[in-house]
């Protein structure tokens, strides 16, 4: 095949071959110069590990990159010979070299089949030789540790198969540290080639637009049939079927669906059965753009899908993309190749389908200022031009230029000059003054920052803008549990507008806004939520202009903020297009309802929970953040749409109709001449708590013991089903309605329609239907593990699997826990053996059955203050060094120290003696502390990995003014600032190079009534500033503990900690 690697000759087959097997073989090898093209599923190559391996089509086979000696990774496993990983000698790693001839001249794809030993609860993945990369990933599994035997099937797609992935073609990865790796035993891999996927959902886009563009949906398949199933937001199926493949494709007609957001389920059997997930969604065709809804995008990010991602774009309906144009590009002095940067071609691509774009200038260039971002007159002289550049280049396209990004943030600003308002005024003016015809855009602000933006107004900085602009999130400064109204920065944005009408009459732009749906932050459904009430709100507040960060999910990884802003989820796990999250549809629902209608102020509703904002004359959005029922006055018909753009029809009874709102947004149109919350007659129940697989009985009353006219019969639909409710004069009667099952966890929604007049809603939380969680038992002296089987199905007793745990490398069973009633729990504590460590974490995991619960875990208790028993935290051998910009620790006279949590009825004391050879903290604002030698610590009010807890930064450092606490993340109703109550010393001795911290915090100030009795999260780190810069002086921090120091803050990464008496 021309362009084709050269491949190694079959040397090793499987030893049992039969002579006759062994000669039909050398037979075809002689008489075929090149394998047969693959074919679907043809099995080619096998490999059977144990003491004795055998292989037919595999060259060899090997664990770890170090120690490659299978005879040390031979185990048994439930009878079955096996190769385990280990952490000593450390082998995560099994690979495998697939023989030349075994491969299908042509071949394409590849599904690989791993038996394995299910052994701990970590991440597995599998990398491959690629035409792209000799280590492409496939899409990873994540083990649950069940103790049992399992088996997968890994699907590699453009396989290249040339020795490259360290002399072996793929890599079996048990993703977990030598401390912590489970011994995850392999007995057999089987290689099949196939010209056509097992399963794959192969439309590129899965947002349509009603009518011509609605689908289908396609699939390619390597089975005969695909069976499918569309459900409803909440996963409740609305109509299944069965779709015949022909030449490997098959397609389902959508057609029927109305605007929505679906989800769909397909599965496919070839030999295996294998399933795909994903969700759609139909919106209504778009009637115009409205130029204040826009959004972030990473061009050149995406290069397979960014068509795709484009062509959805502008289905939602955005008018503007914003995108950085990299300085970088000017090799030579005044030489821009443009067409060398991803915008150049994005920036075409959007405007051809109706969407402007906004470049940011930014960021730096190795020929000027160092490489760093510029601060000298040549540097922002250069930088300048090459704006002015940029706007000749773009001129047909756009005349809107973002200056920089969040220069006031050393994320992105590494300059000499530093990060003040005074700075970035030089920037813009230089900038200016070459482009004295664009829209510049600024300052692009990282956050409201009132004192920094005061200081730039007041330098006359807005003379050099054409528009102000700035970035802020819900998530700084802010409670998870903070809805948008509530928000900190959200007031602020307010008082910023106020600032800039007061000085210059200009546009105001919102330039990032979102919500991430990563594993510690908001759902999908609570992100779709959120957008619509954001972005209605900064519209009352005075933007102009709001852009969501961002229209695509950054990366793969579930628990890292960055990489869950997106609208959209990125391709993978078998769906090849870009699947709208509830986010994507709620977005084109919001555009289409408002789009061309001025935002009027906010109409009263009687109660601070209810928001209803007018557009235009005839269109109202409201919401509630708290569940209230609110009654509209109206003589004619009104039209109901959700926020997934459903479309109902509510008339009137006695000029009224009844509406329950909740948090997720609605729009009404058509005459309103009132709205008030109203104590209804009619009311919606359901159970507080549900199970997946189980249907939902739903319950509707009807309250005549009081005043108020109702029907003596009420038609009621909920989720398709239908019933009647009879009312009766001065008497309650009700109506219970059984819906159907869904398989999805989280909030689910039910609306139901009660007569012609009214909508209610109500909710249920969906749980499975048994869980298990195992956490740290905390005491001064030994440690234990405590189990907690938990049986959340309310009508049926649970006979639950033996009990899988793990800690560290310690394993067992529990072989009966016995059964659990139904909705009761069961719980017991595993000892652990008396060298585990306290103050060291652990990973850990417990599975049952389906369920499983794992992360890590550490016993760290926290001692009265009174009477201390145990030796501090040594950080020097406890603590992990993390380096800021390539800054180093030399040794524990440069950094080190011990730290000591105690505690009171009142405080959380925290004593450290910190062991610094350099002080530097010259800071006057103790909100920049952390830029300077300092402490930080964070608390989270949960366990670390849940998500039902808050997260509180404080900490303490010696500025010139003195010893100072701060608090920049604040428990809820609380605000950043000093610390409330703390009582702070730091005192430093220069002779012994030592800085000795004690800082006392009321339980109230990280957010406790009092003090707790269960166990929290807690990680702590000391900043060393040994740079002297005048922004981000630190070389890095010695942290106990994670998840502080870097952005995002992840709470999962914290010690899990107790109060001892």
């Amino acid at each position: 095949m021309s362009g084709a690697p050269p491949r190694k000759p079959l040397t090793r087959l499987r030893r049992t071959l039969t002579a006759f097997a062994v000669a039909a073989l050398a037979a075809t090898l002689i008489q075929a110069p090149a394998a047969a093209p693959a074919h679907a599923l043809a099995a080619r190559a096998t490999a059977v590990l144990g003491a004795q391996p055998t292989y037919e089509g595999i060259e060899r086979a090997w664990p770890g990159d170090r120690d490659k000696d299978p005879a040390h990774a031979v185990r048994e496993k439930a009878g079955r010979s096996c190769w385990t990983m280990s952490g000593d000698p450390y082998n995560r790693y099994l690979y495998v070299d697939v023989a030349a001839g075994a491969v299908p001249a042509g071949a394409k794809r590849a599904v690989v089949t791993v038996d394995y030993f299910d052994a701990g609860a970590v991440g597995m993945n599998l990398q491959y030789d690629s035409r792209s990369s000799a280590f492409t990933g496939a899409t990873g599994l994540a083990l649950k540790g069940t103790g049992t035997w399992r088996s997968h099937q890994f699907e590699l797609g453009d396989i290249r198969f040339a020795d490259r992935a360290n002399g072996a073609d793929f890599r079996l990865d048990v993703q977990a540290t030598a401390e912590n790796m489970p011994p995850v035993c392999f007995s057999r891999i089987s290689v099949e080639f196939t010209d056509a996927p097992l399963l794959d959902i192969t439309s590129r886009r899965l947002l349509f637009t009603q009518g011509a563009d609605q689908g289908p949906i396609t699939f390619a398949s390597a089975a005969g049939r695909i069976g499918w199933t569309v459900g409803d937001p909440n996963g409740v199926p609305l109509k299944s079927g069965t779709a015949q493949v022909t030449d490997g494709r098959a397609a389902l007609d959508i057609k029927d669906l109305g605007p929505g957001y679906y989800t769909l389920t397909a599965t496919a059997d070839s030999g295996a059965p294998v399933t795909r997930t994903t969700s759609f969604g139909v919106v209504a065709p778009l009637p115009a753009k409205d130029p204040y809804y826009a959004v972030a995008m990473h061009y050149g990010w995406q290069p397979g899908w960014e068509d795709a991602l484009i062509d959805s774009a502008a289905t939602v309906g955005w008018s503007e993309v914003r995108s950085d144009v990299n300085w970088a590009m000017e090799k030579q002095k005044g030489v821009y190749d443009f067409g060398s940067y991803p915008l150049d071609a994005g920036l075409k691509n959007a405007a051809k389908r109706g969407i402007r774009t906004m470049p940011i200038l930014g960021y730096r260039n190795p020929l000027y200022d160092g490489g760093k971002t510029p601060s000298t007159p040549e540097g922002l002289a250069a930088f300048a031009r090459f704006g002015a550049a940029a706007a000749a280049a773009y001129a047909p396209y756009t005349n809107d230029f973002s200056v920089y990004n969040e220069y006031n943030s050393t994320g992105f600003n590494d300059g000499a000059c530093g990060i003040t308002a005074k700075c970035y005024y030089d920037m813009v003016k230089a900038v200016k003054q070459a482009m004295p015809d664009a829209n510049l855009v600024g300052p692009t602000s990282a956050g409201t920052q009132l004192a920094w933006h005061d200081d730039f107004i007041a330098r006359g900085g807005l003379d050099h803008l054409d528009t102000f602009s700035v970035n802020y999130y819900s998530s700084t400064g802010d409670s998870p549990s903070t809805p948008p109204e509530e928000i900190k920065a959200l007031g602020e944005f307010t008082q910023l507008v106020k600032k800039v009408e007061a000085r210059k009459k200009m546009p105001v732009w919102v330039t990032e806004n979102g919500w991430p749906t990563h594993t510690a932050g908001w759902t999908e459904a609570q992100q779709a939520d959120y957008l619509i009430r954001a972005q209605t709100l900064a519209r009352a507040a005075g933007a102009d202009k709001f852009f969501w960060y961002d229209v695509l999910d950054d990366g793969d990884k579930p628990g890292e903020r960055e990489h869950r802003f997106g609208q959209f989820r990125r391709a993978g796990g078998g769906v090849q297009g870009l699947a709208p999250k509830p986010s994507a549809v709620s977005n084109a629902v919001l555009i289409r309802q408002t789009a061309g209608k001025r935002l009027g102020a906010r109409q009263d509703a009687g109660d601070p929970a209810v928001h209803v904002y007018p557009y235009g004359t005839t269109t109202r959005s409201l919401w509630a953040t708290s569940p209230r029922t609110i009654s509209v006055r109206t003589d004619r018909p009104l039209a109901l749409t959700d926020q997934f753009g459903r479309r109902s029809t509510l008339t009137p009874t006695a000029g009224r109709i009844t509406l329950g709102l909740d948090g997720s947004p609605v729009f009404l149109e058509g005459p309103v001449t009132g709205v008030a919350v109203t104590d209804s007659p009619l009311s919606l129940s359901t159970a507080a708590q549900s199970v997946t697989g189980a249907d939902l009985k739903v319950t509707v009353t009807a309250d005549r013991t009081r005043a108020g006219a109702l029907p003596r019969r009420l038609p009621v639909t909920v989720d398709g089903v239908r019933g009647t409710l009879t009312t009766r004069p001065g008497t309650k009667t009700s109506l219970t309605l059984t819906v159907p099952a869904t398989g999805q966890t989280g909030v689910r929604d039910v609306d139901a329609s009660v007569g012609r007049p009214a909508r209610l809603r109500t909710t249920t939380k969906v749980v499975d239907p048994y869980t298990v969680t195992g956490r740290p038992d905390i005491r001064r002296n030994g440690a234990g593990l405590t189990v907690r089987l938990t049986n959340n199905d309310p009508e049926r007793a649970l006979a639950p699997a033996p009990v899988g745990w793990r800690v560290g490398s310690w394993t067992g069973t529990v072989a009966d826990p016995g059964p659990v009633p139904a909705g009761k729990s069961s719980e017991w504590t595993v000892e652990l053996p008396a060298d585990a460590q306290q103050f060291t974490s652990y990973a850990y995991s417990v599975t049952t059955g389906d369920a499983t619960d794992s992360g890590s875990l550490s016993f760290s208790p926290v001692e009265p203050a009174a009477g201390t028993t145990l030796a501090p935290v040594d950080l020097g051998s406890r603590g992990e060094w993390a380096s800021l910009r390539g800054g180093t620790r030399s040794g524990p006279d440069d950094l080190s120290g011990t730290i000591r949590y105690t505690h009171t009825d009142k405080d959380l004391i925290l004593d450290a003696v910190i062991k610094d050879d350099v002080h530097n903290a010259g800071r006057t604002d103790p909100s920049a502390a952390w830029q300077v030698d300092s402490l930080q610590y964070d608390l989270y009010s949960g366990f670390p990995g849940t998500t039902d807890g808050n997260r509180v930064e404080v900490g303490a450092a010696l500025l010139p003014s003195g010893p100072v606490a701060y608090t920049w993340t604040p428990p809820p109703g609380q605000q950043a600032g000093p610390t409330p109550g703390a009582d702070v010393s730091v005192v430093r001795d220069g002779t012994a190079g030592t800085t000795t911290y004690r800082l006392a915090v009321p339980w109230t100030s990280l957010g406790f009534d009092r003090a707790p009795t269960g166990t929290f999260g807690l990680s702590f780190l000391v900043n060393d500033a040994d740079a002297g810069t005048a922004t981000d002086a630190r070389d890095g921090y010695l942290q106990w503990g994670a998840g502080v120091g870097a952005a995002p803050k992840n709470p999962a990464r914290f010690r899990s900690v107790r109060l001892v008496r």
